[in-house]
């Protein structure tokens, strides 16, 4: 079996498995990302939550997804990183990808900014921040 590039696939949507992002502080909402290539060559970030809404309201969701050659600090704040950020609400479980879109809490980079970004065999990098709302 030959190797595929995902930017080789026309007319198809690509999705990878949902990421969990559970540590101390946010295991109550039990929060993902949610990330696929729709076949028009969009890709779609999205963070949801198992959470109810009126407790998922209380927080905000920044994710930014750089560079796999971006250097890490872990004195540098996830907004200092090169890229593209989203900042916005959590979503819910149950929405769909109408309701996402019609929502607007979610990132959307197409094919071109996504292969700028590759370094090697690794597409990018994406971090999540999911803070309590002032």
């Amino acid at each position: 079996h030959q190797y595929r590039s995902v930017f080789d696939q026309a007319f198809t949507t690509a999705h990878w498995k949902p990421v969990f992002l559970i540590d101390a502080d946010s295991v109550r909402l039990f929060p993902y990302l949610v990330m696929y290539r729709t076949a028009n060559k969009e890709w779609i970030f999205s963070v949801r939550s198992y959470a109810m809404q009126d407790y998922r309201d209380k927080f905000k969701v920044c994710l930014k997804v750089t560079s796999p050659s971006e250097t890490l600090n872990p004195n540098q704040s996830v907004e200092s990183y090169h890229g593209y950020s989203f900042d916005g609400s959590l979503l819910s479980c149950m929405d769909d990808e109408q309701e996402v879109r019609a929502s607007g809490h979610y990132l959307s980079l197409t094919d071109q900014q996504v292969k700028m970004l590759k370094a090697g065999s690794t597409l990018l990098r994406y971090f999540v921040k999911i803070v309590k709302r002032d």
